[in-house]
């Protein structure tokens, strides 16, 4: 079983292990929050990707190609928030019992990750095509073999702390806003733009973790709107322009210093507005280095 390399997962393994308990269940909550932040991040640009789909259903020369793709990305959305809400309740969110995962429940689990896969990559054959050998949640190959079952379990949740099952959890379910908007993504540009006109536009600045390890590595993504080219946005990180990708963003990464304390970033972005009108708008990108215990 091959697994992807996820910071979060990666990052209680090799250093939370020789935590004291107290201490270690702070980072898990502190890490959790951060990947909570991302989901709503990821839900917001994810809502303004569908709501410009809709859009399209209603313009004469996108009308018949919304018509095919925006209930495919309605479906992918579907099979997203039952899938996000299944894990939610494993990780006993209500209860606030701590979270245990015996081998049924994982292997449940390990199903439900099956099916969702093939749910999503099922929704066309187009998105089959594209997506199918990318890696995303946490495993490149899963299958229904005992074996990665067996694997499975042991690798997440056999002799496990309850905060490393549940950031685990809760890193399974940014995968799954993860791909869920790049899907969403992929259906919208597969009906094309919409002409030259936009209604509104508002600036985007969104950080991966509000507080780090010192080396770790600080992700800033900003741009407006839905991550438009459109408005023409110059963005700037610590006074340096930066390039815009092409989902019309900028991602930015950067190593935090080694030395603990209070950090920022000053984040800057000029944009033209739906009245034609230039906009900048100015924020600092704020977040602490702690020492780890």
């Amino acid at each position: 079983m091959r697994l992807l390399s996820s910071a979060c997962w990666l990052l209680c393994v090799a250093i939370f292990s020789s935590c004291k308990t107290e201490k270690a269940n702070e980072l898990y909550a502190t890490l959790e929050q951060s990947l909570g932040s991302s989901d709503r991040t990821l839900d917001r640009y994810t809502a303004s990707v569908l709501f410009e789909l809709d859009k399209k259903l209603n313009e004469a020369f996108s009308q018949e190609k919304a018509g095919f793709w925006y209930p495919k990305a309605i479906r992918i959305n579907e099979i997203s928030k039952k899938t996000y809400v299944y894990i939610e309740t494993l990780k006993g969110a209500k209860d606030k019992q701590p979270v245990i995962i015996n081998r049924a429940s994982s292997d449940e689990l390990f199903a439900k990750l099956i099916e969702y896969r093939d749910s999503m990559l099922g929704t066309d054959p187009k998105i089959n095509e594209v997506f199918k050998e990318q890696e995303f949640l946490i495993i490149k190959e899963m299958n229904t073999s005992e074996n990665n079952k067996e694997n499975f379990y042991k690798s997440f949740f056999q002799e496990k702390k309850a905060g490393e099952i549940s950031l685990f959890l809760s890193t399974l379910q940014n995968r799954i806003k993860i791909f869920e908007n790049k899907l969403v993504i992929f259906c919208n540009e597969h009906v094309g733009g919409m002409n030259d006109w936009f209604d509104s536009y508002s600036a985007i600045i969104g950080q991966n973790k509000a507080q780090l390890l010192p080396g770790q590595f600080i992700e800033i993504t900003a741009g407006v709107g839905a991550f438009s080219v459109k408005a023409k946005p110059v963005i700037s990180i610590k006074k340096k322009l930066q390039e815009i990708s092409e989902d019309g963003a900028v991602h930015y990464k950067a190593r935090v210093p080694s030395t603990p304390g209070n950090y920022f970033i000053p984040v800057e972005i000029s944009f033209i507005d739906e009245f034609g009108k230039q906009q900048t708008i100015s924020k600092s990108i704020e977040y602490k280095v702690v020492k780890p215990q």
